[in-house]
């Protein structure tokens, strides 16, 4: 049954088409090429536009996908500069001492030796040396 509709129908089409085109021609008259002729003027005056256009368009997404990009990788490193002085940060405490390390180890006895000796010198006042004689 399909078959059958899509013949009528591309047939009826076709008859259409073919009265269309004698009306036209016993007219003398064109309806088709009229109309090519007004879409002529208006596709260049379109395809002009878009060839001055497309450049600027590419331009202009150029210019804010680049300042999107350095803004992000601007992110970026702020992040990671953050974290490195932050862990830089408390690798120097560990290293001065303020920080005891919680292993039992040669280590931390030397870290906890050094923080106590920190200590202490904060702590002591410095006396003027007695003259003997």
């Amino acid at each position: 049954m399909a078959p059958i509709i899509a013949f009528g129908t591309s047939f009826g089409l076709l008859a259409l088409f073919l009265g269309f085109k004698s009306w036209e021609e016993k007219r003398g008259i064109s309806i088709a090429a009229r109309l090519r002729s007004r879409l002529d003027a208006r596709a260049e005056l379109l395809l002009s536009y878009i060839r001055h256009e497309i450049p600027v368009l590419v331009s202009f997404i150029m210019k804010i996908a680049t300042v999107l990009a350095l803004t992000g990788l601007s992110r970026t490193l702020k992040r990671i500069g953050a974290v490195t002085r932050k862990g830089f940060r408390q690798f120097l405490h560990v290293i001065d001492g303020k920080i005891e390390l919680k292993k039992r180890g040669s280590a931390s006895f030397y870290l906890r030796e050094i923080s106590e000796h920190k200590r202490s010198l904060a702590t002591a006042t410095i006396e003027p040396p007695t003259r003997t004689v």
